[in-house]
């Protein structure tokens, strides 16, 4: 197995709420006996205040179809939070852009009968170019702030319980 399959363990420490690497698991594992992994949500708006937003494609193991932030996934072995954001907004999407970290939550994210523990570092960014989407996207939308509130309060069709809550730790710290 290469390391880009690992992903880092973690514990939670009482100092601050920081997590402190312990070891390493595999994707099958990491839902396995409360392991907690870390991963990332990478939310993008455009400079007319567009959300922008992917459709996972109908491939992927969880969640296929539903509305993603821009870029999401798990921080590998070796990798920091901004490292992972960076690697995923390239991989999932084909940019890059600034981005900053503005919150890391311990979070429980569950799928059918998966449930993980789960570190998530939050990123926001500005974007205004062109997508190269990968086939774990369906597609990439831009929508308009007001649209995306109605979305997620209306919980409009491929919007999960996941989003809504990353949506409620984001909103805070979008300026609208």
């Amino acid at each position: 197995m290469d390391v880009g399959e690992l992903f880092a363990l973690a514990i939670e420490s009482h100092i601050l709420g920081q997590c402190q690497i312990i070891g390493s698991c595999s994707k099958e594992d990491k839902c396995k006996d409360g392991s907690i992994t870390r991963n990332v949500m990478v939310f993008l708006r455009d400079s007319q205040g567009n959300h922008i937003l992917q459709v996972r494609s109908m491939i992927k193991k969880s969640w296929p179809g539903s509305y993603d932030p821009a870029a999401c996934g798990d921080v590998e072995l070796g990798e920091t939070y901004q490292q992972a954001a960076h690697r995923e907004l390239g991989e999932e999407l084909g940019i890059q852009c600034t981005l900053r970290m503005v919150a890391k939550k311990r979070r429980t994210v569950c799928y059918k009968t998966d449930t993980r523990q789960v570190f998530t570092g939050f990123f926001l960014g500005v974007y205004n170019g062109d997508f190269s989407p990968n086939k774990e996207v369906d597609r990439v939308e831009k929508v308009p702030h007001e649209n995306f509130e109605r979305m997620i309060s209306e919980r409009a069709k491929g919007i999960e319980d996941y989003l809504v809550e990353e949506v409620a730790i984001m909103r805070s710290y979008w300026s609208v």
